[in-house]
């Protein structure tokens, strides 16, 4: 026995051959397109920054005062 020519290559009981077969991907229906811009925008924030109509309903009774002096 040689070791060079044990050092070489593994005994051939040890040699692994690929026996997977890669993966089939089904094509789509329709193909891919580019990312555009959302139609309702990303609300960030806390939900009582958003209330709608908040500033004027505490100015509308100012102005109904000051208007009713006059």
């Amino acid at each position: 026995m040689y070791f060079l020519a044990l050092s070489q290559a593994p005994p051939p009981v040890h040699i692994e051959i690929a026996t997977n077969r890669p993966v089939t991907m089904v094509p789509i229906s329709r193909p891919p397109s580019a990312a555009g811009p959302s139609s309702r925008p990303t609300t960030m924030g806390t939900t009582t920054g958003s209330r709608l109509g908040m500033i004027i309903s505490l100015i509308a009774a100012d102005v109904s005062m000051s208007t009713a002096a006059l």
